[in-house]
């Protein structure tokens, strides 16, 4: 004998849960000391250990070979970050610029890559 049309029996609140992903579930947010979440793991200020690097300021003009000490100093004088562009030449290429706009910069450079990719099919 069945009791109205409920999915669960004995006439309680259904016990039913959606399946996890196979994954594990969502990974733990890990807040780094720069105020946002997973930052991606480009050198920046005191991260970058070369000797020398190829600078570049916010206008992307060429400063010259430099120390990263030297370079580092430029950066903090004029208040913005030391990011490492291109680890793999040489000297390696830095760019005086705040992270956050780089990484906007790179995030809006791969969003047009993608649409572009889209239409082009």
């Amino acid at each position: 004998m069945s009791r109205g049309g409920g999915a669960s029996r004995g006439g309680g609140q259904s016990t039913y849960r959606p399946p996890r992903p196979s994954h594990g579930g969502s990974r733990p947010r890990r807040y780094d000391d720069r105020g946002g979440y997973n930052r991606p793991s480009i050198p920046m200020n005191e991260d970058i250990s070369f000797p020398q690097v190829r600078v570049i300021d916010e206008a992307k003009e060429p400063l010259g070979v430099m120390t990263t000490d030297e370079a580092l100093s430029m950066a903090r004088a004029a208040g913005v970050d030391l990011v490492l562009v291109v680890p793999d030449a040489s000297p390696p290429v830095c760019r005086l610029i705040e992270y956050s706009k780089f990484n906007y910069e790179q995030v809006k450079a791969a969003k047009d890559a993608k649409k572009k990719q889209r239409e082009s099919m």
